[in-house]
C-alpha cells in the first residue's frame, strides 16, 4: 500500500509538473503583448504625401532616412501614438487601378486599407471635403441587425490612389 501511495504521488507530483509547463510556455506564446507601431505606404513622392498627409489629416513629419543602395528614401509621420512610414523606392510602380476602388479592390485578396475612428464621420468628411480630399465612399450606414453590428464609414483617397477608411461606431 505504501509503494502503491508513493507511485500515486510521484504520478501527480510529475504531472504535476508537466501541466505546470506547459501552462507557462503557453502563457509566454499566447500572452505575448504587442501592438500596431507603423503602416507604411509605398508612394510615388516621399515629399508629396508627406505634404498631403500633414496637410489633409494632420499628420506630423517627425523622421526622414535614405537607404542609397537600395534605392529606398522615407519619411516617417505620426498621429497620436500611430505612425506611417511613407517609402519611395526608385523601382516601384503606380498602385492599378484596380486598387483604387474600394469595391473592386474587395475582390483582390490581401491587405486592403487602414481604418481611424472618428466622433462625427458626416463632419470629419466634410472638413476633408474642403480641403480637396477625394472621397471615394460618402458616408453611409452599416448595419446588420441579427449580428448587433452598426456603423457609418466612409472612404477616402489619398494623393497617390491609397484607400483610408473612417468610421463611427453606433451606440446599440
Amino acid at each position: 500500500m505504501e509503494y502503491l501511495n508513493r507511485h500515486i504521488l510521484k504520478k501527480m507530483v510529475g504531472a504535476m509538473l508537466l501541466l505546470s509547463t506547459i501552462n507557462s510556455f503557453s502563457q509566454s506564446k499566447v500572452g505575448m503583448k504587442f501592438e500596431p507601431i507603423h503602416l507604411v505606404i509605398s508612394v510615388s513622392s516621399v515629399e508629396d504625401a508627406a505634404e498631403w498627409y500633414i496637410s489633409k489629416l494632420d499628420f506630423k513629419a517627425y523622421k526622414k532616412f535614405v537607404v542609397p543602395n537600395k534605392g529606398l528614401s522615407a519619411q516617417l509621420l505620426q498621429k497620436g501614438n500611430f505612425e506611417l512610414m511613407l517609402i519611395k523606392s526608385e523601382d516601384s510602380s503606380e498602385l492599378p487601378d484596380s486598387r483604387k476602388n474600394t469595391f473592386s479592390d474587395l475582390a483582390v485578396q490581401g491587405v486592403k486599407r487602414i481604418a481611424f475612428k472618428v466622433e462625427n464621420l458626416n463632419q470629419f468628411i466634410d472638413g476633408l471635403r474642403t480641403k480637396g480630399v477625394a472621397i471615394d465612399v460618402a458616408p453611409r450606414l452599416f448595419e446588420d441587425i441579427e449580428n448587433d453590428v452598426a456603423f457609418k464609414w466612409a472612404i477616402i483617397s489619398d494623393n497617390n490612389g491609397n484607400l483610408i477608411e473612417f468610421v463611427e461606431e453606433l451606440k446599440k
